[in-house]
């Protein structure tokens, strides 16, 4: 019983309907069938599995079947039911259950001084507070969301933790007037990038960082510091911020989702990730989000497929430009 219970683990945790467990008989899945798609770390990964209907099956049944299942959830498989539909979501995305706006936090003191910090020891520090600014700037960003609203949103706001990003969500709250049960902390999905090397230089790194996304892909990663400050490649903050879309994704539905980061890059990831034009321009997509930077207190709405500023003038679901199966083998070696 205690490896059922692993099983049931990730539906539960996901805020799922409990699954019944009886004693005497239970139903399996008849038939599992594993579909794996290769050629990227972002590859779609999948599990169907069919009913065995209201026939039941004995405990030593039952127990043998657990192994294989075990399986699939160790390869990062998911098994879909009926009764919960929890699973991570996979990129490009084909729909969303929600509407989702990205915002980043208003400047901050060390932002005003031009220094990078993004050590997580300092997550909390009164330095990560905003300016005056920084305050008018989620005013600002409180004045443009309010004319892409409606009465019926029903808003969440989901910031991360960082002081600047909890801050903009205390006074974006108040401006909507929301209760505080609609402010949902998030400790480490949308953390800013971690920047190496970097950390306490000038902003101006970034605009290197950023080129070298360009230039060697989703895997260039900053130098190491010796602090302990992250040192984050473009496909460790999508896998953060993949992680985030797909808990609301789970635990919500028909809801406007307002993601808050500290930083540009992880909303800029998770856009370039979602406005792909395609699975062949994935990779590509995510190696320029530069070109989706966010300012301080910038707000967006965000959906699938590219910005019609990246269309084919004569096709609303072709791109500009043809990403060719060489582009997508020099990101990865770059």
């Amino acid at each position: 019983m205690l490896a059922i219970g692993v099983l049931l683990a990730p539906e539960l945790l996901a805020g799922a309907t409990p699954v019944r467990i009886f004693r005497t008989k239970m139903a399996v899945p008849r038939q599992m069938s594993h579909t794996r798609s290769c050629g990227s770390p972002t590859g779609r990964v999948g599990v169907s599995a069919e009913s065995n209907g209201n026939r039941g099956v004995s405990r030593r049944n039952a127990m043998t079947s657990i192994p294989a299942t075990v399986g699939a959830v160790a390869l990062g498989s998911f098994a879909k039911s009926d009764r919960a539909n929890g699973a991570m979501i996979m990129f490009p995305p084909d729909s969303l259950n929600n509407r989702y706006f990205l915002l980043r936090a208003g400047e901050d003191q060390l932002l005003a001084r031009d220094t990078i910090i993004t050590n997580k020891v300092y997550t909390n520090s009164f330095e990560h507070g905003l300016t005056g600014t920084g305050k008018k700037q989620v005013v600002g960003a409180y004045e443009n969301l309010r004319s892409m609203l409606s009465d019926s949103d029903d808003i969440v706001l989901w910031p991360s933790i960082q002081y600047n990003a909890y801050q903009s969500a205390t006074i974006l709250s108040e401006l909507l007037g929301l209760g505080q049960n609609r402010v949902v902390p998030e400790y480490t999905f949308l953390d800013p990038r971690g920047m190496g090397t970097f950390e306490e230089g000038p902003l101006s790194k970034y605009d290197f960082v950023h080129k070298r996304d360009r230039e060697q892909g989703i895997l260039y990663a900053p130098p190491r510091n010796v602090d302990g400050t992250d040192n984050e490649s473009v496909n460790d903050v999508f896998i953060r911020v993949r992680q985030a879309l797909s808990i609301t994704e789970t635990q919500y539905s028909g809801r406007t989702v307002i993601f808050i980061s500290p930083d540009s890059d992880c909303l800029s990831v998770l856009e370039a990730a979602m406005r792909a034009p395609s699975e062949a321009g994935f990779l590509s997509s995510l190696a320029n989000h530069a070109r989706f930077a966010y300012a301080p207190g910038e707000i967006r709405e965000v959906g699938i497929g590219p910005l019609p500023s990246e269309m084919d003038p004569d096709s609303e679901t072709r791109p500009k430009r043809k990403v060719t199966e060489d582009d997508v083998r020099a990101t990865l070696s770059g």
